[in-house]
């Protein structure tokens, strides 16, 4: 085995001197530094124009508005059809049921 590394280099503060640390250097995201180039001024639609007149726009829309149709109508056929099972007398109806909502309770406390 080769020889072992220091945790800390060298240079570095002290146990107790933390005022021997580096600054961390300027940060653009940080709200207090942010900085305007230029003159804002408001151009309205002008995002929206150039956007439509790009040939792959066009798909872009149609392939989002699949998918949201897709997703819908599956989503809304699966909650249903789901629904409708959990309605019937069947025999362990409680558990089912709990199968079914403990992922959706247990996501919501995690998140929130």
């Amino acid at each position: 085995m080769g020889p072992r590394l220091p945790l800390y280099h060298a240079g570095r503060a002290r146990a107790g001197r933390h005022d021997a640390l580096p600054e961390p250097a300027p940060d653009s995201t940080q709200p207090d530094r942010l900085e305007l180039v230029g003159d804002p001024n408001f151009i309205g639609l002008r995002n929206f124009v150039g956007f439509f007149q790009l040939p792959a726009s066009w798909r872009v829309l149609y392939v989002t508005l699949l998918f949201l149709l897709w997703d819908v109508v599956v989503c809304f056929g699966v909650g249903l059809a789901v629904a409708l099972a959990l309605n019937q007398r069947i025999r362990f109806r409680g558990f089912f049921r709990a199968a079914v909502l403990i992922p959706w309770t247990v996501t919501a406390v995690v998140a929130g």
